[in-house]
């Protein structure tokens, strides 16, 4: 063969190896771009799964006040993903009732049977609601609201009582229910010694922290986790969770109490002194936060003209 022809046909080849390569670069090299975008993009939602549905700006959030009819102080404690908001109002008499609020505005008010004073505490995303109230002696027990308004009492052991929002707003949790109807809360026996306990249908079972002579739980999550704090003879208020499996773990040295663990298993809460700040290494995310919706609520605002507290809701 022609050596001349031989030499530009291995150039041929050469510069089409060469064209192969530069494309192949080309298209590796958008592949890895595209990857990098879409890992900017995309959001971890509170259960730690990747979402690409987030928008690349955030609307400008949209405060509302609300109040149920009739209130004259209105505490928020419990917000579902789809909006709906739950809580107490106190009304002119200073009498306080149970309120349902649905994302549209409306309202529906309970009380339970007999009570002088009835608590919403928590809701499940189904609609069903725990709380506490008080009887006409001044005892305080526990209830649970179906979605069609039927409520179910229940007691902690005999002559003990049902404690209810310990430390946060009014109408924050304990008694705290997750999706499958558990409870879990707090009571304390007729020495007046506190415990934690946990419902699951109507078996109810006391739960203490090994070791410790006062314990009390919070929150629980789906998983049925729970947070709670206790005290010992070394430490009091000292934070802790136990897993469904009945594991125990203590969070945090510093005398922490834990108050919302997310399905996540992300925990919030506070310290005593005020000079630990929030348990949980990732502290955005809070029980109350709804992660599909984008809706917080808060209460206690008293920044309004007219004295008293108000619910409050941000849409983003």
């Amino acid at each position: 063969m022609n050596p001349r022809i031989q030499l530009k046909r291995h150039s041929v080849c050469l510069r089409e190896g060469l064209t192969k390569r530069k494309i192949l670069r080309s298209a590796l090299i958008t592949v890895g771009v595209l990857f990098a975008i879409t890992r900017v993009l995309a959001v971890r939602t509170d259960d730690g799964v990747l979402s690409f549905n987030a928008p690349l700006v955030h609307p400008h959030p949209t405060f509302i006040t609300f109040d149920p009819p009739g209130s004259t102080s209105t505490f928020p404690s419990a917000i579902t993903p789809s909006g709906v908001i739950i809580g107490s109002y106190v009304d002119a008499s200073g009498v306080t009732h149970g309120f349902h609020r649905t994302r549209g505005g409306a309202f529906t008010t309970f009380d339970v049977p007999g009570s002088t004073s009835t608590t919403a505490t928590s809701i499940t995303p189904g609609g069903v609601i725990t709380g506490w109230y008080t009887d006409s002696i001044g005892n305080v027990h526990g209830f649970l609201r179906d979605r069609g308004g039927s409520i179910t009492l229940f007691d902690a052991p005999p002559g003990s009582n049902i404690l209810g929002s310990i430390y946060n707003s009014p109408s924050a949790p304990p008694p705290s229910i997750n999706p499958g109807r558990a409870i879990a809360g707090t009571y304390v026996d007729s020495s007046f010694v506190e415990h934690s306990f946990l419902r699951t249908g109507d078996v109810f079972t006391t739960i203490d922290f090994p070791g410790a002579f006062l314990t009390e739980v919070l929150a629980i999550n789906p998983a049925g986790d729970i947070v709670g704090d206790f005290c010992n003879a070394i430490t009091c208020f000292q934070g802790f969770v136990r897993t469904a499996d009945g594991t125990f773990t203590v969070i945090n040295a510093n005398a922490g109490i834990p108050s919302a663990i997310n399905p996540a298993g992300a925990i919030n809460g506070n310290c005593v002194d005020g000079a630990c700040g929030r348990l949980s290494a990732e502290p955005e995310r809070y029980l109350h936060r709804v992660q599909s919706a984008g809706l917080y609520i808060h209460g206690a605002d008293r920044h309004q003209p007219i004295r008293g507290d108000h619910g409050i809701l941000c849409e983003r």
